[in-house]
């Protein structure tokens, strides 16, 4: 998949659910983003974030949420974060040497965005990639949208206020309705039906205005299709930077707000 996709920087995956404890794990999904590669195409390395929460993270032996970002060995160097209070292993922070803050995450309903709208407010651009567990309107569920039980409905408008409608919020930008328009295109797929039967668009690419006003985003998409589905029931969703534009746009005088 890597080699089909263009050798990408970065590849975000979320709920890889490997124990803390569990190196091998570990090492297995480094050795196997590296197994096919020929001598003259890139190596990658990853970097976890598991859970470490002794009260709600004991199921199945530790192997519950967690996320890992699998990341080119040749890349200029960056910085890494993971917060503090986040015990359930969900969220890493990639910042890169031009200031782009990449937040690999596995968003649960409820979830705020308290560091995306930080960062903005230094001037960070900031992409929030992941899974949000919540599809936005009508056009983002089939056959249907769920409303029943009636606690999606509240989720939604929820996760609406809080990403994308909040005064106070991120005010963030859903890149594929920004560059797809109403096209119809989803990310989950039950495995109890035929692919592209019961589907909805859950996983995001959210960007600050600022990546979208500095015109540096080349293209995003959604992989809908069963052959990048492979063994799980979410399918890969894309962004490509063009970082040298970007970098021309942040050393731009501006009064870069974050808004």
């Amino acid at each position: 998949m890597l080699r089909r996709h263009g050798w990408p920087s970065f590849l975000c995956l979320q709920e890889v659910k490997i124990a803390p404890s569990d190196e091998a794990s570990q090492r297995q999904l480094v050795k196997a983003a590296n197994d096919s590669a020929l001598p003259d195409e890139p190596l990658y390395e990853a970097v976890f974030s598991l859970p470490r929460d002794r009260f709600n993270a004991r199921g199945f032996g530790g192997k519950v949420h967690g996320v890992a970002t699998l990341y080119r060995k040749d890349l200029d160097a960056f910085r890494t974060r993971k917060p503090e209070w986040d015990l359930e292993g969900r969220i890493l922070l990639h910042e890169l040497p031009c200031g782009l803050v990449v937040m690999n995450g596995y968003w649960v309903n409820g979830t705020d965005h308290p560091i995306g709208t930080h960062l903005q407010k230094k001037g960070k651009p900031v992409v929030l990639v992941g899974d949000m567990n919540v599809a936005r309107s009508r056009i983002d569920g089939h056959p249907n949208l769920r409303t029943s039980p009636h606690q999606h409905v509240v989720n939604r408008k929820d996760f609406n206020e809080r990403f994308f409608e909040d005064e106070d919020g991120m005010k963030g930008i859903d890149l594929f309705r920004h560059v797809h328009g109403n096209a119809r295109k989803y990310t989950w797929h039950s495995t109890s039906h035929a692919h592209g039967s019961v589907c909805d668009r859950v996983d995001y690419v959210i960007v600050s205005r600022l990546l979208t006003e500095s015109h540096a985003i080349t293209d995003t998409d959604i992989c809908d299709n069963a052959a990048d589905k492979l063994h799980s029931d979410h399918v890969p969703i894309w962004l490509d930077v063009n970082i040298p534009k970007l970098e021309s746009s942040l050393a731009a005088p501006s009064n870069h707000d974050g808004s």
